[in-house]
């Protein structure tokens, strides 16, 4: 070390002061404290992407923590079960004052940095106060949906304003993350008018006016700043998605292939996003949803596209480890074992029914579209009742009362089993589950038919009734 003090002295004395010297970055700090009435827990924390900082009460409820801050942002407030998003910025001194019996409504803050804060808060309940219910706002004819979306978006906008007129020397950072984040809110809303409205009504079509989509001229997709924005990042894929069926209905060639829309996924990003890291973003959201939930038949061209043109190297090692991980559920792979207990509580392997079919259903009594799929199960059951195949339901519920319940209630058919680790359980981390329902196909020896099967709604009747030996 003294060594390295020296040679940095000679070197100024040589190069003379022109001479650049590197320094130590500086780390910067806020001060949080406050007093919380009616505490639920002992502690708040402040979070910051994926980093998270504690800070303790003392037993009249007041707290004091330095926190390092290196850059103005967002981050998430949380006491007991109710949250709040700040925007702090180094050097920042903020006091709050909280009733957790009610979180924000007395959510208030004082001292250097609070304008911005306290605007933020007064925005979240002015933007409560404004909701309105989904399944009415879509239902509303084009004209009356425009301008009750178009006054929500101006009354937002004029608060803003408001408070901007209010306060000198607001952040610049943050003035332009808060428009985009009205901006983004209102334009999702219009981008979806047509689907929802289509959905919610019924009706299969729906006339817009040459002019609806003239709001698209004021976005920019090609600002990697807004990637911080959840809003900004929904109406990102929503529109890709969007121009992407466009590509794919107008091609014939691209609805002959086995993964033509996510081709068409492709060509829509490389012809709408130029922004290095709003593409890099784009194309693994697409990639991560095909890999995922749809299917990796065949792909092995579009993997090597995408690393071609992703530049961000974790991506791009996140979708080969996600590939990879699906090749080992191909066709003919060993099926993962896995054992839990039945209703009963006896304890059920899969390697139980070697030399039969088996028919796995993953599902939770939470899910709806699981619930959706009951009755064409058990009349999937009736029909293959003496055929060698076993129907067996994994639930992966938090609760196992509620499991047993819903079993008992429905007089559930099949093998049922209880996975208590949920989403952790050995089936759902193995056979990568990310969605449910979903439904696996496990042949006579063992291995593995269709790790992503079809439902009972689907045609997996024809798919069993041409197995061999069925």
């Amino acid at each position: 070390m003294k060594n390295l003090l020296v040679l940095s002295v000679l070197l100024v004395f040589f190069y003379g002061c022109n001479q650049s010297t590197e320094k130590t970055k500086e780390e910067k700090f806020i001060i949080l404290s406050g007093k919380i009435e009616n505490s639920k827990t002992n502690f708040i924390t402040l979070k910051f992407k994926i980093r998270t900082d504690t800070a303790f009460l003392d037993t009249n409820g007041y707290f004091k923590e330095k926190f390092k801050i290196n850059m103005p942002d967002y981050y998430t407030f949380r006491h007991g079960n109710e949250f709040a998003t700040l925007f702090l910025i180094p050097d920042d001194s903020i006091y709050l004052t909280l009733n957790p019996d009610e979180f924000d409504e007395t959510l208030k803050f004082s001292g250097k940095g609070s304008a911005i804060n306290n605007y933020l808060i007064n925005k979240y309940l002015l933007d409560e106060s404004l909701e309105v219910n989904y399944r009415e706002l879509y239902m509303l004819n084009v004209k009356e949906f425009t301008l009750k979306v178009d006054s929500i978006y101006d009354i937002m906008k004029h608060n803003f304003n408001n408070f901007l007129q209010s306060n000198n020397n607001i952040n610049e950072k943050l003035i332009e993350l808060e428009k985009a984040k009205m901006l983004y809110d209102w334009a999702n809303k219009k981008l979806n008018y047509s689907q929802y409205y289509k959905y919610y009504t019924k009706k299969d079509t729906v006339i817009l006016g040459d002019d609806y989509y003239n709001y698209l001229s004021n976005i920019d997709f090609n600002d990697s700043l807004l990637l911080q924005l959840k809003k900004f990042k929904i109406f990102l894929m929503d529109y890709l998605n969007i121009k992407a069926d466009d590509i794919y209905d107008n091609d014939q060639v691209l609805r002959d292939s086995v993964n033509g829309l996510l081709i068409a996924q492709f060509k829509a990003i490389d012809q709408n996003i130029k922004d290095k890291a709003v593409k890099n973003y784009s194309l693994y959201q697409v990639m991560d949803n095909q890999i995922k939930y749809i299917s990796t038949k065949d792909i092995d061209d579009l993997i090597l596209y995408f690393e071609n043109n992703c530049t961000n190297e974790e991506n791009v090692l996140k979708i080969r480890k996600d590939y990879k991980k699906w090749e080992n559920l191909g066709k003919g792979k060993p099926a993962p074992d896995f054992s839990y207990p039945d209703i009963n509580g006896e304890i059920i392997s899969l390697k139980n029914f070697t030399g039969k079919y088996i028919y796995i259903d993953v599902w939770a009594t939470w899910c709806a579209p699981c619930i959706k799929e009951l009755p064409y199960l058990e009349k999937l059951q009736e029909e293959f009742k003496n055929n060698n195949i076993v129907f067996m339901s994994v639930s992966i519920d938090n609760k196992a009362e509620l499991w047993e319940k819903m079993v008992k209630e429905k007089n559930m058919k099949g093998i049922q089993l209880y996975a208590k680790e949920a989403w952790k359980s050995s089936i759902a981390q193995n056979y990568y589950v990310n969605s449910i329902p979903r439904f696996i196909l496990i042949g006579k020896d063992g291995n593995i038919i269709n790790a992503r099967s079809s439902r009972p709604s689907g045609n997996i009747k024809e798919v069993i009734t041409q197995l061999d030996g069925i």
